[in-house]
């Protein structure tokens, strides 16, 4: 008996210990080097803080637009879930579980914190601006979530031809299932 999409367990990407120690390591010696440069260089170094200053501003705005184009979106497909989504593919013929790992993936990369309704006609990079390293993740953890195989990608006819949602739903759904797969 094949498991419904909503009891598909979700990707759980935890740090570990050691990569969290590595990464507050590199901040600490980056302090460390910053006061060094300020007690032996102040004023290289108060150059250099206007410059990490002037990248944070850079970010800061960016990152205001880039929210303000999610609400947008948001408001504007307000009504629309998972289901409208589900509705607009061919989901008598594409496994749920890819579907929802689809869809609930693409969400999580998202600089958003509201789930944005999806259509099969969103441009992944335009529409979603998402890259290709963002891309690389959303697909590795649909992968995990939709018990996919990643073997032999380049052999799938949609291999480079994935630019909207629907793509990615059909180059995902034609990939092989692992042998411990959901159904």
């Amino acid at each position: 008996m094949r498991v419904p999409s909503r009891r598909m367990p979700t990707y759980d990407e935890t740090l570990t210990w050691r990569s969290k120690s590595v990464g507050y390591g590199i901040v600490i010696l980056l302090l460390l080097w910053l006061g060094y440069g300020i007690w032996q260089e102040p004023q290289t170094a108060f150059i250099l803080l206007g410059i990490i200053a002037i990248i944070f501003a850079l970010g800061y705005f960016t990152a205001e637009n880039t929210t303000e184009y999610f609400e947008t979106l948001y408001r504007k497909r307000e009504n629309e879930d998972i289901g409208t989504f589900a509705r607009s593919l061919d989901y008598k013929n594409t496994d749920s579980w890819v579907i929802r790992a689809v869809y609930e993936e693409i969400n999580s990369e998202l600089p958003y914190d509201k789930t944005i309704p999806l259509h099969p006609s969103d441009s992944l990079k335009e529409d979603l601006k998402l890259d290709d390293e963002d891309l690389e993740f959303v697909l590795e953890r649909i992968f995990a979530r939709a018990g996919i195989s990643d073997e032999a990608i380049e052999k799938n006819p949609y291999y480079t031809k994935v630019e909207t949602v629907a793509d990615l739903v059909a180059f995902c759904d034609y990939q092989p299932k692992e042998k411990n797969g959901h159904s």
